[in-house]
């Protein structure tokens, strides 16, 4: 969708957004033994990384979405297409764009299996960009969503 098109900042400090997706993951950190419960939380806390800025670029037929914080990685291919992207650990990750309900979904898939699922979508002024993820593993008892919203700032 067109209005998607534009560059939108994360209005809060990155601190912000690893307390809502830490806040969605607890739950699924009640059920590990407690000997470790800390180790895990550590583990992912570590492991979590936030787009301050998120550019959404539309030129037929590519679709470039562009994440930029602690590291930048561009996510550019056709809709219904995939194309890859190296992790933080330097594994590449498949990755695939397709339209869901009118907005642009992003399905991101780990070495292990586990998937984010990422739906990019505005409120009908355009000014703010939800993304809404959803965590999917084995290791996971259920699936964890979270949403963060970001600002147009261009």
């Amino acid at each position: 969708p067109p209005i998607l098109a534009g560059v939108y900042d994360y209005p809060h400090e990155p601190e912000h957004a690893r307390g809502l997706v830490m806040a969605a993951i607890e739950p699924q950190l009640a059920s590990i033994p407690s000997l470790v419960r800390g180790m895990v939380r550590d583990e992912m806390q570590s492991r979590i990384t936030l787009p301050r800025r998120i550019t959404i670029a539309l030129p037929d037929p590519i679709v470039s979405v562009t994440y930029e914080g602690e590291r930048t990685s561009v996510v550019a291919c056709p809709i219904g297409g995939s194309t890859t992207v190296t992790s933080r650990d330097g594994e590449t990750v498949p990755v695939t764009q397709r339209i869901n309900g009118g907005w642009l979904e992003q399905t991101f898939t780990g070495p292990s299996g586990g998937t984010l699922r990422v739906l990019l979508s505005t409120e009908p002024d355009g000014q703010t960009l939800h993304v809404d993820g959803t965590m999917t593993s084995e290791r996971l008892g259920q699936p964890i969503p979270v949403r963060l919203d970001y600002q147009r700032v261009h």
